[in-house]
C-alpha cells in the first residue's frame, strides 16, 4: 500500500462514505451530520471529507476515522459470529433451546452517536 497523500485522502474519502452511508437520514446535511458526531470531527470537515476536498489528511484524523471503521467492523463480525453460533446451537439442541439466550436486540444509533436498543 503506497502512503501518499493521495492515496491517505482516497482511503479516508471511501472510509467516511461508508460512515455516511449508515445515517439513516433521508438528506445528506442529516447524514453528514451524524458521521460528525460519531466520527468527532466538526461537520465541515467530514463534508470536505466526503466530498474529496481534502488535499492532505493529517495522521491524527486518519487514525481516528480508521479506529472508527476497524471497532464498528469488529462489533457487527462478533455480533453475527454471536448469532450464528446461537442459531447452531438452537438447531442442534432443540430441547435445550428454552435455555439459550435469546437474539441479540437490534441496536441503532441515534444522530447524536450514542447507542439505542429497539424491540
Amino acid at each position: 500500500m503506497a502512503f501518499t497523500a493521495e492515496a491517505v485522502s482516497a482511503e479516508i474519502r471511501q472510509h467516511v462514505s461508508r460512515v455516511v452511508d449508515l445515517a439513516a437520514e433521508r438528506s445528506r446535511k442529516e447524514a453528514l451530520t451524524f458521521a460528525a458526531n460519531l466520527l468527532h470531527l466538526p461537520v465541515g470537515r467530514v463534508k470536505r471529507l466526503f466530498y474529496g476536498e481534502v488535499q492532505c489528511v493529517p495522521a491524527h484524523e486518519a487514525d481516528q476515522i480508521r479506529a472508527y471503521v476497524t471497532a464498528a467492523s469488529q462489533l457487527i463480525e462478533a455480533r453475527a459470529d454471536y448469532e450464528a453460533r446461537r442459531q447452531r446451537f438452537v438447531a442442534a439442541h432443540p430441547a435445550l433451546a428454552r435455555l439459550a439466550p435469546g437474539p441479540l436486540e437490534k441496536l441503532e444509533i441515534a444522530t447524536d452517536g450514542k447507542e439505542q436498543v429497539t424491540n
